[in-house]
């Protein structure tokens, strides 16, 4: 819908009072370049939250409902390709979140206002995925809940280091991801955590040699179950 720009239903009360799609379990708005908001209000069913290639949405949210309680069964938040947005999750999270998946790929903006994502909200979060992160360095400490089991990061060529300090917290992390990050050098001093059973590097030329059996980083990485390296098990 490339003309579309704004949700219209005509009273804000029923926006409030989640009457507009009471039922819908699944949104995916793809390719709707104008729309400048995701959401229209409350959606009290939602489950998947899906939202591509939308160049102008500044905010999921309307910004005069910036306190609307969060879908209480919204497991699953995929976002990529929207550079300007601004806001993550705006809602009030009570200590209901349910959202256990995160997808965040070429989110420019967003990306940057990174210190007012608080996923620490997001209590049951066991998965996120990062694409085209824009720092040199990734996680910032504290970004990331210690609930995560999972993290994949690629296509990031500005990534260069790992901060080992944010990774000693993440204590239930077990699969470690790192795709297509060219300029990723090495893996953190501290090493990674002890939780971790699964690491798979591909398309990190620097990060690869030092991860080979004999390389530096070996010794960081020979306790983990399965390593990866180029889609070849090393160990």
């Amino acid at each position: 819908m490339l003309m579309w720009k704004e949700w219209s239903f005509g009273t804000e009360a029923i926006l409030q009072e989640g009457q507009v799609f009471p039922l819908l379990k699944e949104l995916t708005l793809d390719n709707c370049p104008k729309l400048n908001v995701g959401l229209p209000g409350y959606l009290p069913s939602l489950e998947s939250l899906e939202i591509y290639h939308c160049e102008e949405m500044t905010d999921l949210l309307p910004r005069t409902q910036q306190t609307v309680t969060a879908p209480p069964f919204l497991d699953f938040v995929s976002i990529s390709d929207c550079p300007v947005l601004e806001s993550l999750l705006d809602w009030d999270w009570g200590s209901h979140s349910k959202v256990k998946i995160l997808s965040l790929s070429n989110t420019k903006v967003l990306f940057e206002n990174r210190i007012k994502w608080d996923l620490q909200k997001l209590s049951c979060l066991e998965y996120i995925e990062i694409t085209g992160w824009e720092d040199d360095s990734f996680p910032d400490e504290g970004l990331l809940p210690i609930t995560l089991e999972t993290i994949v990061i690629g296509d990031s060529s500005k990534l260069e280091t790992l901060n080992g300090k944010a990774f000693e917290q993440l204590t239930s992390l077990t699969d470690l991801s790192i795709r297509s990050c060219k300029s990723l050098r090495c893996l953190p001093e501290e090493g990674l955590p002890t939780s971790l059973t699964d690491l798979s590097i591909s398309g990190c030329p620097l990060l690869n040699q030092r991860c080979e059996n004999g390389g530096e980083d070996w010794p960081k990485i020979q306790h983990i179950t399965k390593v990866e390296l180029d889609d070849k098990l090393v160990n």
